[in-house]
């Protein structure tokens, strides 16, 4: 959305309706519906297309949840800040604007579920690193380290438990429960952690500084 444009808002209006009346364009956000008619209008140009170019396989099919509107949008696109680098502060920020910016009936916490968004996006994230690591340790099985046995373990329990799963809120928070499986991955690098709070050096003197910075 950022490479779309060069507004300071994710969604300009400008993203939306051209006018041609000679006026600048309006910097401010769309509507919501604006933005149901725009997704609409670049769904069924997607399928024309396919079908123009006899691609039935790459034909958009009807969502049984119904139109693609804000309230589903904001879950996805949570999905990619969180994964970004210094996500979770950014979705946080984000987010944390979202809901100052609406009203309570419409952008509580309550009732659009950001109050359990961030948990779920770092289940997510969890889950999402161990599914690669128990594919990985099946095409790959050596790793070493001091923490190589927790690291294959917690790959292993969650292939057993959770892979293949769509997780719903309460498997999600077993997962985040479970400290054996609190293993930590970036793609491209060589070590993954094995976070355990007891020992971890990111960890030492916590309580020390959050006094210094509370004083």
């Amino acid at each position: 959305m950022e490479g779309l444009h060069e507004g300071d808002l994710l969604f300009s209006d400008t993203l939306f309706k051209a006018r041609v009346n000679g006026t600048d364009l309006d910097p401010g956000g769309p509507s919501s519906r604006r933005v149901i008619d725009a997704i609409k209008h670049l769904t069924g140009w997607c399928n024309q297309l396919a079908n123009d170019l006899e691609r039935p396989q790459d034909v958009i099919p009807e969502d049984p949840d119904g139109p693609i509107n804000l309230r589903r949008l904001r879950r996805t696109l949570a999905w990619f800040i969180y994964r970004r680098p210094g996500g979770r502060v950014a979705l946080g920020v984000q987010y944390g604007h979202l809901h100052t910016a609406t009203s309570d009936g419409y952008g509580g916490r309550a009732s659009t579920g950001l109050r359990d968004l961030f948990p779920m996006e770092e289940a997510f994230a969890l889950s999402d690193t161990l599914h690669r690591a128990a594919e990985h340790l099946q095409a790959h099985p050596h790793v070493s380290g001091p923490a190589a046995a927790r690291y294959q373990a917690a790959a292993g329990e969650y292939r057993d438990r959770f892979q293949g799963l769509a997780l719903t809120t309460k498997q999600a928070a077993a997962l985040m429960a479970n400290p054996s499986m609190r293993v930590y991955d970036a793609p491209g690098q060589t070590l993954a952690c094995c976070f355990d709070p007891r020992k971890a050096l990111c960890r030492r003197d916590t309580t020390t500084r959050v006094a210094d910075l509370r004083t």
